[in-house]
């Protein structure tokens, strides 16, 4: 490299003397004591005959030298002598024989590095209650090591070390390697502490609540107090009971801790029990709130009622309800339920299938009063055409079935039946009037036994219509608890059935059907919601064939149940011409065959009832053949009725 610059000195250079010096620093410094340093330079030779050597230029600004050596014809030298941490620049100059000396090489420049200290410090520093060792101002030599050992106090621990400003996180020591610069180390302690949390169920309270935090070996004392009418059931620490406390106290707390009250309403017990013939609901050991109120329901069997309601042994009288209220203390009821004049059971005879202008007769012969007395009859018609009853007030009204169209007509007739103490009951009849129409025939399904909970589906799916199809069916409830049908118009309805006591209960349902030209049927089914009692089991007896005139026995001995017995039996006519029956409530009662023109069915339901409420039925069909000497008569009026219609029919088109 050709120099940068050039300055006469005394004699000029011939041009091209002492070209190509190139200063190069080729060593890095060397302290040679504390304070001084020395650093070696290299520059290229020239090659100049009369070269007489080099000097070597130093100062401390760029161009600015203040002092220089003459190092002869070498091409490198050792300077000395530097301070450590200043900047130094050097250039070199040739000079000849003659003295001449050329101008400046080119610059370098090189700073000297601090000096390094043979020692340095360490300082350490606490934050909390705890040693660190050593202590205070520490002394380690350049590229040594020191170990500093740190040790919290009793019930702290250390939270962190901090080197130089910066966390290293929890330590129990730390060592400093190959020191090369001074440093500061911090041990920081904090208490140690654990957390106890809080928690209740129930109404009431725990204080203090929440999470609360404990220094090590502590104790913290929890209060427990239960709202009004609560009392405290429970206490759970860390998930293990401690029975019932109105405080507790965590002492020397090395752990986290949960603890939980648990709060109960205080409760009282009433005894309910029943005397006689009827229950009392709800019955047994009953559990009450401290506080609350509680309502009993008195309900006699049918016949039978309230006479007394004992409360803690004291007389309170008739009643079908009572409340106890502000519940404080334990209790017991009872009821006394005697014999009373029961309600009479309408019986609206069979429905009926007669043609138009017929005579009619309706019957309540088999309606009954369980104490025998005398009953009274009032009939009324609720729908179809009107028709004018002979007697309302007659167990056996009459009346001639009105002229109807190809569809015919149904009239619905109800009965009610009053005993002497001025009791009820009502049934009611269908009188289907026929002409080209035939009436529809309802079935309502078997009998079922169930369980309280279950869903009951009713059926109607049996039900049929000899010729233009049924339009619609109606479900209605006759007997047993209320229970809310899914849909009283559906053929399927359901519900679910009731809560029952042991003895369980029965839910009758009646169904209604009609036909598309407005004619009516009906049938009913028996839903026996069980428990503890089992159902009975109906039996009709065989069917039977009679002529007009002969004394016939139904037979229902057949029937049994398999606990606690059959405690009534009870016999309906459902269809033919309406009979007497001698006792509608015995086991086997008897009627006299009724007069027909032509070979008739009866059919007869027999429903039993076992002492715990529940039932039963089934049928049995009587076939009434008319006496030889009536076949005559049987063909006129067959005759009569055929050319009747024929020629109405005729008039009409």
């Amino acid at each position: 490299m050709k120099n940068l610059f050039t300055r006469p000195r005394r004699k000029s250079i011939p041009k091209g003397i002492l070209s190509g010096i190139l200063l190069v620093l080729v060593l890095g410094f060397v302290f040679n004591s504390a304070l001084a340093a020395e650093v070696k330079l290299a520059w290229d030779a020239n090659g100049e005959t009369d070269l007489a050597g080099y000097h070597i230029y130093k100062g401390l600004q760029s161009r600015v030298y203040t002092s220089s050596v003459s190092t002869g014809k070498v091409t490198s030298t050792t300077l000395s002598g530097l301070e450590a941490g200043k900047t130094y620049y050097f250039a070199a100059t040739a000079y000849n024989t003659s003295g001449v000396e050329s101008g400046y090489s080119n610059e370098v420049a090189y700073r000297v590095p601090d000096a390094v200290p043979s020692t340095w410090t360490i300082t350490a520093s606490i934050s909390g209650s705890g040693t660190i060792s050593p202590a205070g101002t520490s002394t380690v030599a350049n590229g040594g090591s020191l170990t500093y050992t740190i040790t919290p106090a009793s019930n702290y621990k250390v939270s962190d070390v901090i080197i130089d400003g910066t966390s290293q996180g929890p330590k129990s020591s730390y060592t400093f390697t190959a020191v090369s610069t001074n440093h500061t180390i911090k041990a920081v302690f904090a208490p140690i502490t654990w957390t106890i949390t809080a928690s209740t169920s129930g109404s009431g309270t725990i204080s203090p609540a929440g999470t609360s935090t404990v220094a090590n070996g502590g104790s913290l004392t929890y209060t427990i107090t239960p709202a009004s009418n609560y009392k405290v059931s429970d206490v759970l620490v860390d998930g293990t009971s401690q029975g019932p406390k109105s405080s507790y106290t965590f002492s020397a707390v090395s752990a986290n801790h949960t603890i939980k009250a648990v709060f109960a309403p205080i409760t009282w017990t009433i005894k309910a029990s029943a005397s006689g013939n009827g229950t009392i609901s709800p019955s047994g050991s009953i559990t009450v709130n401290q506080g609350n109120d509680f309502t009993f329901t008195m309900s006699p069997d049918s016949g039978y009622f309230v006479s007394d309601v004992v409360i803690d042994g004291i007389s309170l009288g008739d009643g079908v309800s009572m409340t106890f209220t502000n519940v404080m203390s334990n209790h017991t009821i009872v009821a006394y339920f005697v014999a009373g004049n029961q309600a009479p059971l309408a019986d609206a005879g069979p429905d009926q299938k007669v043609c138009e202008e017929d005579p009619v007769t309706l019957s309540g012969l088999n309606s009954i009063d369980p104490e025998g007395n005398q009953l009274a009859f009032s009939w009324l018609q609720l729908e179809g055409p009107s028709v004018q009853l002979s007697d309302p007030t007659s167990p056996t009204p009459e009346f001639q079935a009105p002229v109807v169209s190809f569809d015919g007509a149904s009239l619905v007739f109800q009965l009610t039946v009053r005993d002497t103490q001025g009791l009820e009951s009502a049934d009611t009849c269908i009188v289907n009037v026929t002409w080209v129409n035939d009436p529809p025939v309802a079935h309502a399904g078997s009998d079922q036994t169930v369980h309280e909970g279950n869903v009951v589906s009713l059926d109607s799916s049996l039900s049929q219509d000899p010729d233009d199809g049924i339009a619609s069916c109606s479900w209605t409830q006759t007997g047993g608890p209320a229970v809310v049908l899914s849909d009283v118009t559906s053929p399927e309805p359901f519900f679910t059935a009731p809560d029952v006591t042991m003895d369980g209960t029965a839910l009758v349902f009646q169904l209604t059907v009609t036909d598309l030209g407005g004619l009516k049927s009906q049938d009913s089914c028996i839903v026996n919601v069980s428990w503890m009692n089992e159902a009975p089991v109906a039996d009709a007896g065989m069917d039977l064939a009679a002529t007009s005139g002969n004394l016939i026995s139904l037979d229902g001995r057949n029937s049994a149940d398999s606990d606690d017995g059959i405690a009534s039996f009870r016999w309906n006519q459902v269809s033919g011409p309406p009979v007497a029956l001698s006792d509608p409530m015995d086991m086997s009662p008897t009627f006299t065959a009724p007069d027909v023109s032509g070979t008739t069915v009866l059919e007869f339901q027999l429903t039993v009832t076992d002492l715990g409420g529940l039932c039963s039925s089934d049928q049995c069909l009587v076939t009434i053949d008319p006496p030889k000497v009536y076949e005559v008569k049987k063909d006129w009026y067959v005759i009569k009725t055929t050319y009747k219609r024929f020629f109405r029919f005729l008039t009409i088109w």
